[in-house]
């Protein structure tokens, strides 16, 4: 086994060996980084609130559906939502989710460590492949290859799981656009795009958007024609690209058209201005290392923005002098740093969201990046000292205004200013300490400061987390998937397949461990159609889905028959006690429970039932259809007239005899057999989607949509029903992305140059 070389002092050395240091250097931080918590956890990985609740059921959950073929419609997830739109976002997209998919769902807690340190040293590659064009010493790239994987964007989103493949895989798109325009190397970058757009659609909009700004700005256009001449090369791979993503793209692309926070768009009073509180924010994504989203020092203690630009040791301490040069990146950051100073534009990025997110701000940081890499290697050593001596000014001085000036209101932890205050100084004394070195020993020390403050950094970071709720955290590691997996939950004997369960249990994603079908879950996928409903009920769904205090007519109408609680609820019977690993369950019955699919005898308009105070709308609309606007109401109900709501109990109880019998649900439909004593509609409270169809004796009838959920008019008489679904854009999506692949495969075979670069007679110098 070759011996890695010892890091000597040296002007230069060759691409391959500066690889090498990159995949060693990485892999070394990242051990450093996880090495110790795994240790902890004997061998798991566990962290805190979203990472514990969502990523780890998530991907488990991916794991079983796909092993088990329940791809189209997912019952075990909120009211149930398509697959491919449920998990398109978090895990279906990610290379790293397949890795895992070698091995059994149970496996992933003992996995994902080791994957986290993988995408690192994937992002510490990949930045690597496009900043070396731009390092006359390979070591500066592999310096800037190391600030890009432990940037503190990375450190302070360890709690999003699926955002670090999002920015361990980006820098192959500028590498590859500037294969294409530069090399003439046709095919990486429409690759490039396909990879981007399958890891995770959201990510994509903004780094194309990203992307359109470094075409326009980066490259010289010399006039429209070599514009047009650029834009003729690198058009036609983008959207060969994005057709070769279709198979995610598209379902997902028809899956979010009609969710709610597609709508949520930015207040217009916030269009120019932050808040002052934001402003703050921001400046310290400037100014210090990155903390936990649930601990900051500033605001309310809390920000899930996303917002650090810290890197590791020089801070953007040089960032000022690398835009005195005149430089190729000079305007693409520039028009960036605008993008983040005005809401409407940030926005942007973010599909015009309503909430404040930064969530973009990995991308300006390669460009930060390499102008700090190039100004180290070639900027006058007085230029870099006058700028590290004003960024440090400028913390030192923002500190000084939070600790004892006007901004004091806004400091929440003290004790943390101080200790960033002291880190981002002292990685900028180091950075001073690297410029007095001899040219030939720079590089080298700065490296070795860069892997200290990665590590440190980070570790920073990780303890923060992992310290917040220690008992929980104690708890994932001893093994608590594993015992939920195989904790018994359904009472011996019974198999029916006509109710879900709700729960009130710290890890809100149990139906999706357990398989079992629920009324709430812990996620941002949920079906765009429940929204309608929730807010008819008062249930508020921000990621979770918050039930009110006393929601026992809200889980009668929902079929709910089995509660997994934390503790003894009156009304409910006992069916047994278990013990999770974090505490006891409590699995209780709900005596008024009502199976899916049961009649209706009365009509109401959505008008009407809102005048209706809201805790008792549940009880009305367990025996009325809420008819949308314009809809005229079928022959065989009556309009709801009392304006007490009926006895949930009494109610539920001849419900229930009436109900469909023989029910049965797969991931392709459900159904069972309706025996109406008249013409009557059935409410099924499974949410409306375009992919459903309806049969009745296996004949076709129109599916009713009320309050996002599903109606069906089944005529007199004992019928077989049967709801079947298929994931809209499915199929299209694959053809579309086979044919474009294969389109893909011949257009490079076809190209002169293929994966090749042109071989020029004169070769220029990269423009710097």
């Amino acid at each position: 086994m070759q011996k890695m070389p010892l890091l000597t002092p040296t002007e230069n050395i060759s691409p391959a060996k500066a690889l090498r240091w990159v995949l060693f250097l990485s892999a070394g931080c990242a051990l450093a980084l996880f090495l110790p918590a795994l240790w902890q956890d004997g061998g798991r990985f566990a962290l805190i609130s979203d990472f514990n609740h969502q990523q780890i059921p998530f991907s488990m959950h991916s794991n079983w559906a796909l092993r088990h073929g329940a791809t189209n419609w997912d019952w075990y997830t909120d009211l149930g939502v398509p697959f491919l739109g449920a998990f398109g976002f978090y895990t279906l997209g990610s290379p790293f989710f397949w890795i895992s998919f070698l091995f059994p769902p149970e496996a992933f807690p003992y996995l994902v460590g080791w994957l986290y340190m993988l995408k690192y040293v994937l992002a510490a590659l990949m930045a690597f492949l496009w900043l070396k064009r731009y390092a006359k010493n390979p070591l500066w790239a592999v310096a800037g290859a190391l600030l890009y994987a432990f940037a503190g964007f990375n450190s302070l989103n360890l709690m999003y799981y699926h955002f670090h493949e999002v920015m361990a895989l980006f820098p192959l798109a500028l590498y590859a656009l500037d294969e294409l325009l530069l090399e003439g190397r046709r095919g990486v970058f429409a690759f490039s795009i396909a990879l981007c757009a399958l890891v995770n659609y959201f990510f994509f909009f903004g780094e194309a958007l990203f992307l359109l700004v470094y075409f326009l700005l980066r490259y010289p256009q010399k006039g429209w024609r070599g514009f047009w001449k650029n834009l003729k090369k690198a058009a036609p791979e983008a959207l060969l690209g994005v057709l070769c993503a279709a198979v995610l793209l598209l379902p997902s692309a028809l899956f979010i058209f009609n969710s709610p926070k597609a709508g949520q768009t930015l207040a217009a009073d916030h269009f120019l201005l932050y808040p002052k509180e934001r402003i703050l924010l921001i400046l310290k994504a400037f100014f210090f290392p990155p903390e936990a989203m649930i601990h900051q020092t500033i605001g309310e203690g809390f920000d899930f923005s996303s917002a650090s630009l810290y890197l590791p040791c020089v801070g953007l301490g040089l960032l000022p002098a690398a835009l005195k040069k005149p430089t190729v990146f000079r305007k693409p950051l520039g028009v960036l740093l605008l993008f983040m100073a005005i809401p409407v534009l940030n926005a942007s990025f973010t599909l015009g969201n309503a909430f404040y997110y930064a969530r973009w701000f990995y991308m300006p940081l390669l460009l930060m990046i390499v102008l700090t890499m190039q100004t180290l290697e070639e900027a006058p050593r007085r230029l870099c000292l006058q700028s590290l001596a004003l960024v440090g000014s400028l913390t030192l001085l923002f500190s000084l205004l939070l600790s004892y000036g006007p901004l004091r209101p806004f400091l929440i932890h003290p004790e943390s200013l101080s200790a960033l205050t002291w880190t981002s100084l002292s990685g900028f004394i180091g950075t001073a300490v690297c410029l007095f070195l001899p040219p030939r020993r720079r590089a080298p020390a700065f490296l070795c400061l860069v892997v200290l403050f990665s590590v440190f950094t980070g570790q920073t970071s990780l303890r923060l987390y992992r310290g917040f709720h220690a008992e929980e955290q104690a708890a994932y590691a001893r093994g608590y998937f594993q015992n939920l997996r195989h904790l018994p939950l359904v009472p011996p004997g019974d198999h029916e397949e006509n109710y879900r369960f709700y729960t009130f249990d710290p890890g809100w994603n149990l139906s999706m461990i357990r398989h079992v079908p629920s009324v709430n879950s812990f996620t941002s996928t949920n079906s765009p159609a429940t929204d309608e409903f929730f807010r008819a009920v008062g249930i508020e769904k921000i990621a979770a889905s918050l039930f009110p205090e006393e929601p026992r007519d809200l889980l009668t109408l929902l079929s709910v028959r089995y509660l997994v609680e934390t503790d003894l609820k009156p009304g409910y019977s006992l069916v047994t006690k278990r013990t999770s690993g974090i505490g006891d369950l409590w699995i209780l019955e709900n005596p008024a429970f009502i199976p899916l699919g049961f009649p209706l005898t009365h009509y109401l308009t959505k008008e009407a039932l809102l005048d209706i105070p809201l805790p008792q709308r549940p009880a009305f609309l367990m025996d009325a259809l809420v008819l949308p606007k314009g809809e005229k109401a079928p022959t065989h109900l009556s309009p709801m007239k009392s304006s007490l709501p009926p006895d949930p109990l009494s109610l539920a109880q001849e419900k229930r005899t009436q109900s469909v019998q023989n029910f049965w649900r797969t991931t392709d439909g459900f159904g069972g057999r309706a025996n109406a004593p008249k013409a009557t509609t059935y409410f099924f409270s499974v949410p409306w989607d375009r992919g459903w169809t309806a049969q009745v004796d296996g004949e076709p009838v129109p599916i009713r949509k009320t309050l996002g959920m599903m109606a069906l008019d089944v005529p007199k008489g004992e019928h077989s029903v049967a709801f079947s679904y298929r994931t809209p854009g499915r199929l299209a999506g694959a053809l579309i992305s086979l044919f474009s692949t294969i389109l893909l495969l011949y257009y490079t075979r076809r190209s002169r140059r293929g994966f090749k670069r042109t071989s020029h007679k004169n070769p220029k110098p990269p423009a710097r």
